[in-house]
């Protein structure tokens, strides 16, 4: 310290241009350097889902959950490892020492293991998933929609309207909605009109399981020509799930269930002015700054086109997640 400040002391010019040196290229850096809230950085987690549902937590982790960590616990590099086992789904947890490795390749390995042992799991577990994490997962941007009738029941409209124009949006790479949920079919089973029919629940799902399809069936070549064949079985309509037959007497199955569309069941609400309904915007690529400009002006435009039968939106734009200096964008009032 001392020999620094003779040195500044003997040659003034030479510590003022250091000086000034520095501040320049500080200044340089403040206004060119990128800005990230969430860097790109390779995070060593893991976490891997398996639904389930209509199960308990007894039977999740005996039939999937210890099964599945036993073939992930063959994975180098685990540190540590949790698992959840609830009603609906089962879920590891894992975290690795090594913060260098490529977790992809880890993510592709775990789902290796689990391909090696689908047979000892139940058969009607459909799928599985396999997260790793990435700051690049977070949204770019949240939108969300206030009407002044309840949007729970506008799934269809938010996903036309609303949806599809905004994944248009160049570096817009998926749009999620939550809060607006989009209908499935009910069949509630009356076990009374079931057993007065004497038809079995194992019967009936099988029934069920087997007359919705379409497959493949190949070509048939006839001189010149090329015939593709394939089965259609899929049920379109509601009244056609209602008039399946289930046996040869005439039996149907809306004569011992009833059979409707619903809303799908959800655990969470979002709110704008007590109304439900928000679609995330992730980011594909480069350049968000301007994906997230771009997506402020199609916000803003959404209100050119009368298609929510006179319903009023107001949107409130936010969190942008990286390469911009852009807070939170002003509410925008779309009228449909």
């Amino acid at each position: 310290m001392k020999s620094l400040a003779e040195l500044s002391l003997r040659r003034p010019v030479t510590a003022v241009m250091c000086f000034i040196s520095l501040v320049v290229v500080g200044l340089l850096a403040a206004v060119r350097l990128p800005l990230e809230q969430f860097p790109d950085v390779n995070v060593p987690f893991v976490f891997v889902s398996v639904p389930y549902p209509g199960s308990t937590p007894q039977e999740v982790e005996r039939q999937i959950t210890r099964p599945v960590e036993e073939a992930l616990s063959t994975l180098p590099g685990i540190s540590m490892m949790n698992s959840t086992s609830r009603s609906d789904n089962a879920g590891i947890f894992l975290m690795f020492s090594d913060w260098n490795r490529d977790i992809a390749i880890t993510a592709s390995e775990a789902r290796d293991r689990i391909d090696a042992i689908r047979s000892e799991l139940p058969d009607d577990v459909q799928r599985y998933f396999v997260q790793k994490f990435s700051p690049n997962d977070e949204p770019l941007m949240r939108v969300r929609f206030a009407s002044d009738r309840d949007l729970k029941n506008s799934y269809t409209l938010i996903q036309h309207a609303i949806q599809k124009r905004l994944e248009r949006i160049p570096g817009v790479a998926r749009v999620d909605i939550t809060g607006a949920p989009p209908p499935e079919v009910e069949i509630a089973i009356d076990p009374v009109r079931l057993a007065s029919h004497n038809v079995g629940l194992n019967e009936l799902s099988a029934k069920l399981q087997s007359v919705n399809f379409s497959v493949s069936a190949g070509d048939i070549n006839d001189r010149d020509r090329r015939i593709r064949v394939q089965p259609v079985g899929e049920i379109k309509t509601v009244e056609e799930l209602r008039s399946l037959p289930l046996n040869d007497k005439g039996l149907r199955l809306g004569d011992i269930a009833d059979v409707r569309f619903k809303l799908q069941r959800q655990d969470f609400g979002r709110r704008l002015d007590g109304r439900p309904a928000i679609e995330c915007l992730r980011e594909e690529g480069g350049a968000p700054a301007a994906a997230s400009g771009g997506q402020h002006r199609r916000v803003a435009t959404c209100s050119a086109r009368p298609y929510a039968c006179g319903a009023a939106l107001r949107a409130y734009a936010a969190s942008c997640r990286r390469g911009s200096r852009r807070r939170a964008a002003p509410s925008t009032d779309l009228r449909a």
